[in-house]
């Protein structure tokens, strides 16, 4: 018998002893590793993560597909950047995109967005004109600062209203949170979010914070996932998630890359939260007495993970702008890049990842929550997954991009909402994507 066979037949208080013993007597760093492994494998498989709520918050400003229309021309006239170098126009391009993006309504802090039918901005009471950043002050293109700082101005209203949100519909101690993980792809500033989220809503100064910044679209997915890591590694832990975005102020008024124009036409604002822990009974009784008020119920967070599709890095990228006359950051979006994801999920990652969810979850069909990178990817991915033997008309997908756009590391949160809620299905697989390109996914399976 090995020694690692020997440490796992023991008791945990012998395992300890044994530990001492050999680390202090200095038997060796191997001795050392396997007692590691050994109570490594006995501790965490008793812990178990799960998702005990999950929330969103909405801007005031709601902005229809018409009022985004005439802003874009606005722009685009005021720019006098209205033709490709063939000479064909960005607007007859762009008006084309809108129309057959499934967005009907987005929402956002700048008032820009809001033009009526006389091509001016609405000005009522939610105007603020420090916001009115996309205008003839600027010359239509504000510097990067300029749109930075509306980020940093806004973001305490939208991360604390997600949090409030979740820990709401979580019913419990707000003292038991330990960790808080803060993420955004449209901004950065330090004190960030989990600094204003901590000090506003009176959580511990004690909580460990993670700041996930620029990372892409999928890093909703990559916060959730990073919080299970957390709530797996020891007992007792409880995780405040933060998603939020104000995409809408990096809208570039003045490139004429196809790539480009396609994802600005997009993107929104909004913010997204969710509580993870490993102690279920702290918010399953609250939910027991207020179901109306906890609607998702509580998920077990089962198999997570994370994959690199090789060859793609060129075909979705989030950088700097190279232009001197835009002052913002560029998204290009190669129209190759839904086509890769969808092969990925069918001859790559999609039959492993089908395997594993067989193995965890068993035969039941699962909902689905994929990230809502615009029409086209909704299509190929529900087409990929119904090739794949999983049918679904990823209704929820079409109505969150409808809804509210495209959030970037928000959609997550959105999806999980509606379906957490709403799924007579007990598993649910998550699928997360961006720049990379990478792919984010996970399980979920119904507590019951």
């Amino acid at each position: 018998m090995t020694m690692l066979s020997k440490l796992q037949d023991m008791a945990s208080d012998e395992k300890r002893s044994l530990a001492t013993t050999l680390v202090l007597g200095g038997a060796g760093l191997m001795a050392a590793g396997y007692m590691a492994k050994a109570l490594s494998a006995t501790d965490s498989s008793e812990r178990k993560a799960y998702i005990a709520s999950v929330s969103t918050y909405n801007p005031k400003m709601a902005v229809s597909m018409q009022m985004f229309k005439r802003f874009y021309h606005k722009c685009r006239n005021g720019t006098g950047v209205t033709k490709f170098s063939d000479g064909r126009s960005v607007l007859e391009f762009c008006d084309k995109l809108l129309d057959a993006s499934g967005i009907a309504n987005r929402y956002s802090v700048c008032p820009s967005f809001r033009v009526d039918e006389n091509g001016n901005t609405v000005k009522d009471e939610l105007y603020r004109e420090e916001d009115d950043i996309l205008s003839e002050k600027y010359g239509y293109n504000p510097p990067a600062r300029v749109r930075l700082a509306m980020w940093r101005n806004h973001m305490p209203e939208l991360a604390c209203g997600a949090a409030r949100n979740a820990i709401e519909q979580w019913g419990g101690d707000i003292s038991t949170i330990t960790h808080v993980i803060g993420t955004s792809t449209s901004g950065w500033c330090e004190p960030g979010i989990t600094s204003t989220v901590i000090s506003t809503l009176g959580l511990s100064n004690h909580c460990c914070k993670v700041e996930l910044s620029f990372n892409g679209c999928f890093s909703g997915v990559t916060a959730m996932r990073t919080a299970r890591d957390v709530v797996l590694a020891q007992p007792n832990r409880t995780v405040l998630v933060i998603a939020m975005e104000i995409g809408g102020g990096h809208m570039d008024t003045v490139t004429t890359c196809r790539e480009s124009l396609v994802p600005l036409t997009l993107f929104a604002d909004g913010s997204g939260a969710a509580i993870i822990t490993n102690n279920v009974n702290s918010s399953s009784a609250f939910k027991q007495n207020h179901p109306d008020y906890a609607p998702v119920g509580v998920w077990e967070m089962k198999n997570w993970g994370t994959y690199l599709i090789p060859d793609t890095k060129k075909l979705m990228i989030w950088n700097e702008s190279e232009v001197p006359e835009y002052g913002g950051y560029t998204m290009i979006l190669d129209k190759k890049a839904p086509d890769m994801l969808a092969k990925c999920l069918l001859t790559q990652l999609g039959p492993t990842l089908l395997m594993n969810y067989l193995k965890v979850c068993g035969v039941s069909q699962p909902a689905f929550a994929v990230h809502t990178g615009g029409r086209r990817i909704i299509d190929l991915m529900k087409d990929a997954f119904n090739t794949l033997g999983w049918r679904d008309d990823f209704k929820e997908h079409y109505g969150v991009l409808n809804d509210v756009g495209n959030l970037a590391t928000v959609c997550i949160f959105h999806l999980l909402q509606r379906q957490l809620c709403t799924t007579k299905r007990n598993n649910c697989f998550i699928l997360g994507f961006g720049p990379g390109m990478t792919v984010e996914y996970g399980f979920l399976s119904r507590v019951q």
